[in-house]
């Protein structure tokens, strides 16, 4: 497929985007699937996925993929009515459409078996192949996580990223509560900016021209009484009233309340990475736990020593020695697998997913706050022209 308008390639040659959406019914019930196209190294896109099918390849790649950012979705504990409702749609489906360019800059996600596996087995095969993914195998996320991060094998110390990963958990911890503060400010804005403009117009439009028309062409019961707000012999008048009606649809704060609050997504989604951390090393724990209980009960059996826990099974002394001698084996050995992984786990969240997320965030930041205030100075300048004629 060749690059055009709609479908412009990023530095790795993939374009993905959300290109239609439509309403299905199933069981009586009403939801939207969202049609996936683009291409890649390996070919055309065209998938239809519902919201569901995004949330569970996301938490298939949180399971599979510890310690990297994946990328956050929208909430999804919505109300059926709402879900259906055309502006919650939309802010959907621009927020699912991130998603896939975010995942697209990701090489390593990208060409991932799972998300391969979304963007290319239409319904029921992408579900048969994705459940068993959910299965957490160590050795085989230590070979994975070998092949695809050489990049940090030769770190030769976890000190400096273990400290990198404290204090921007203590920033997260900080800044979270902060930003949902700023989400709050931001939407009295929106309401208040919409209400500011609406209120505008209509006062202009219905208003004070009725007034003029109907009010005081009775008090000075002169049909023809000179009117300054209406527009019917106003042209000028006219076209400012446009633009007012305009401004309300103008998406210039709330453009910069969208981008906060996917900002605020797009942190929780790193925490969640660095808790992914904290997971791993809750496993380990727990395995060296496990280890010291199996020898207890190996020794005990060995020497003669009452254990109840040994009651419970009717197999022969040698043989349940001989089983807790293999389960210690085989759980010491997860907890060796446990240890590189974290190593692994520590290293990918310093060097790649903290670092990465901070690139740019200035730039970008100044440039919505550009964009929404050029925008308001624009609506502000139809407010001043509208009362200059007046």
């Amino acid at each position: 497929m060749k690059a055009n308008s709609q479908f412009q390639p990023n530095e790795s040659g993939i374009a993905l985007k959300i290109s239609e959406h439509f309403t299905k019914e199933e069981n009586y019930m009403k939801h939207i699937v969202y049609v996936i196209k683009g291409f890649d190294g390996q070919g055309p896109i065209e998938i239809s996925r519902r919201y569901s099918e995004f949330a569970m390849i996301r938490e298939v790649l949180v399971i599979r993929w510890p310690g990297c950012f994946i990328p956050p979705l929208p909430p999804k504990d919505i109300m059926q009515k709402v879900q259906m409702q055309e502006p919650f749609i939309q802010e959907r489906r621009a927020a699912l459409d991130l998603f896939l360019r975010k995942m697209s800059e990701v090489p390593v996600l990208y060409n991932s078996q799972e998300f391969q596996v979304f963007l290319r087995f239409p319904g029921s095969n992408f579900i048969s192949q994705i459940k068993p993914m959910k299965r957490i195998v160590f050795e085989e996320m230590l070979s994975r996580y070998a092949s695809n991060f050489q990049h940090l094998a030769n770190i030769p110390s976890k000190d400096e990223a273990r400290i990198i990963i404290s204090r921007f958990r203590s920033f997260l911890a900080k800044m979270q509560g902060r930003l949902n503060i700023m989400k709050n400010h931001s939407k009295e804005i929106v309401r208040a900016k919409r209400s500011f403009y609406h209120g505008m117009g209509t006062f202009q439009t219905e208003v004070a021209s009725v007034y003029e028309k109907e009010v005081l062409a009775e008090y000075e019961n002169n049909e023809n009484i000179p009117t300054i707000f209406s527009q019917e012999n106003n042209p000028a008048l006219e076209a400012q009233a446009k633009r007012m009606k305009e401004a309300v649809q103008n998406p210039s704060l709330e453009l910069f309340d969208s981008w906060l609050r996917v900002e605020i997504r797009e942190l929780n989604a790193l925490s969640e990475a660095i808790q992914q951390m904290d997971k791993y090393e809750a496993y380990r724990i727990k395995a060296e736990a496990k280890v010291k209980s199996y020898m207890e009960r190996k020794n005990k059996l060995a020497t003669g020593e009452f254990d109840w826990r040994n009651l419970l099974t009717t197999k022969p002394k040698d043989a349940q020695i001989f089983y807790l001698e293999e389960m210690a084996t085989k759980t010491q050995n997860d907890i060796k697998n446990l240890a590189l992984l974290g190593d692994m786990i520590v290293l990918i969240l310093a060097y790649d997913g903290i670092q990465k997320f901070k690139t740019n965030k200035a730039e970008k930041f100044y440039a919505f706050v550009s964009n929404a205030v050029q925008n308001e100075l624009n609506n502000l300048g139809t407010v001043r022209r509208i009362l200059y004629r007046i």
